[in-house]
């Protein structure tokens, strides 16, 4: 009657701390009063094995045995807050797991124990006499054992907790990824066939078909080249550099059909085909913004030059115009949205392994160059399951 008393009370009143601290004290502080009121409440169920000890209410009276539950909970409670700080400030100086972590913990509970028996030997019995040294290593023993115990207990739950906020944070990178991802698809179809490009493209056959037919022919042959290039990438997710100028080869030849001599574009490659694999529809957005920005404001027009170096440990490709260059258009800076998406579309395939820059070209124009590793490159096409599957096989014997 008396115990169900005062745990009733004992309880009523951690409930009434804890929330004052939750309400007025910040996370750090409200972890730690939460291991307070675990270490009192655990202090106080262990010190009620004195009741379940036979016979005990013999002996002893009422008022005896609860002083004695007293002196008890007293005792534990030391070793608690010992044990509670230690551990504290083991998660205060080595938050990440690991065995400096491990061995941390263990000391911190062994010398907790000992400090607190020692505390509470010393506060009992004053200068002696002191019960024997077998008692008190038989009693240090066991609350090392269940310090240990306990402490095991909280560590797999840290680390539960850690793994659920890990997976929690993972789930939604992957969520954004995804839409990211869908939208990246949705923009890349836009940029493929562009309406303005279609419309231009068609308007441009149609005039050719009625004053040149065999010039309008060779457009529209274009025409259906490009989109032959352009829709795989769609499905495939990722094309080569092999692809990506065969696309651009279409797309200049069908704009200088409609330029006339205010565009001329010349392409050197290797012989060998180049499995790298490239953010799609990079080089035509960089020849894009080469006839946009610097050919298209200059009255005469200029050229347009691709040029790809290969070396063993990387790659190079250069797309050089002769246009009006950085100076006179600002919006080539190379600080613009569209250079600043082509960056973080190839960093999110290559990370640091892949560049691209803008340089002065001279005497005029500006330089869009391209580096990759090919190591780099390796990697990303054997962890690419959307590549074509030409790719993948060819992939054992590229020059890659």
């Amino acid at each position: 009657m008396v115990t169900t008393l005062i745990g009733g009370i004992l309880k009523q009143l951690s409930q009434t701390v804890l929330g004052l601290c939750l309400r007025l004290a910040g996370p750090a502080t409200r972890q730690g009063c939460k291991r307070a009121l675990i270490a009192l409440g655990l202090s106080l169920l262990l010190s009620t094995q004195l009741l379940f000890q036979e016979s005990v209410f013999q002996y002893f009276s009422v008022g005896e045995t609860l002083e004695s539950m007293w002196q008890y909970f007293l005792d534990i409670l030391v070793i608690a807050v010992f044990m509670m700080c230690a551990l504290s400030w083991v998660d205060w100086q080595l938050p990440a797991p690991g065995n400096a972590r491990n061995l941390a913990l263990a000391a911190a509970v062994a010398a907790s124990v000992l400090l607190g028996m020692l505390a509470s030997t010393a506060a009992r019995y004053g200068m002696g006499p002191y019960p024997p040294e077998g008692y008190l290593m038989g009693d240090a023993t066991r609350w090392m054992l269940a310090g240990g115990a306990m402490t095991l207990i909280y560590e797999t739950q840290r680390r539960h907790q850690a793994n659920l906020q890990q997976l929690h944070a993972a789930e939604l990178r992957h969520q954004v990824l995804g839409n990211q991802m869908i939208q990246a698809r949705i923009n890349l179809m836009e940029a493929q066939i562009e309406p303005h490009f279609l419309f231009n493209t068609l308007a441009t056959v149609k005039r050719l078909y009625r004053t040149e037919p065999v010039d309008g022919a060779h457009v529209m042959a274009r025409l259906k080249a490009y989109l032959q290039a352009a829709l795989p990438q769609i499905r495939h997710g990722l094309p080569t550099l092999t692809s990506e100028l065969e696309l651009v080869r279409n797309y200049l030849e069908i704009l200088q059909v409609r330029m006339g001599p205010r565009l001329a574009f010349s392409i050197e490659v290797p012989a060998h085909p180049i499995l790298i694999p490239l953010p799609a529809m990079l080089l035509v957005t960089l020849v894009e913004n080469a006839i946009k920005h610097g050919l298209n404001p200059s009255a005469k027009g200029g050229s347009v030059a691709i040029q790809v170096f290969d070396w063993p440990d990387g790659i190079a490709v250069e797309v050089r115009d002769d246009g009006v260059g950085l100076q006179v258009n600002a919006g080539t800076s190379g600080s613009g949205i569209g250079l600043v998406n082509l960056r973080s579309r190839l960093a999110a395939l290559y990370g640091a392994n892949a560049s691209l820059i803008l340089l002065q070209n001279h005497p005029v124009g500006v330089i869009a160059r391209i580096e990759v590793d090919k190591q780099a490159a390796r990697v990303v096409a054997r962890q690419t399951v959307n590549l074509p599957i030409q790719v993948s096989e060819a992939l054992q014997g590229s020059p890659l």
